[in-house]
């Protein structure tokens, strides 16, 4: 996203807080404009494997993007038109952006909620929104000890 971070520099982080006995959760964002199905799946493949290792707690949060006035990445999705300034009901962007920080009762209620709200995705070409709750799922059940 711009910041000059690494996956080894992320890494190295978590590694030094854990060598400290300091419990580490982290929140991840998915969904950038140009994230692919890789870059995803690597994203939660490093969440799980930190997970398993005991350095990163079951509790860290898999958030979508959800871009806010004034970011530049609300400036570049008006800018490209995928954001509709014109027609847009600023309620699809109150939409917890993670299952694990919202009231709902499940992962599947929490993406229903989504959809029944339009919220706001950015990455409908790379990723579309379905395929994304599809594998969300799929790695939230690995996260829980279900597969």
């Amino acid at each position: 996203m711009g910041k000059g971070v690494t996956v080894e520099k992320n890494q190295a982080a978590i590694d030094a807080i854990r060598s400290q006995g300091i419990r580490v959760v982290c929140s991840f964002i998915v969904g950038w404009p140009t994230e692919t199905e890789e870059e995803l799946r690597s994203t939660y493949d490093f969440l799980i494997k930190n997970i398993r290792e005991g350095k990163l707690d079951q509790g860290c949060s898999m958030n979508i993007l959800s871009p806010m006035p004034g970011t530049k990445v609300w400036d570049d999705a008006v800018r490209d038109v995928i954001i509709d300034l014109k027609n847009l009901d600023f309620r699809r962007l109150g939409i917890f952006a993670s299952y694990r920080t919202s009231n709902a009762k499940s992962f599947d209620n929490w993406a229903d909620i989504r959809r029944q709200n339009n919220s706001v995705y950015l990455n409908e070409n790379t990723v579309p929104q379905e395929r994304l709750y599809q594998i969300m799922g799929e790695y939230e059940d690995i996260i829980l000890g279900k597969r």
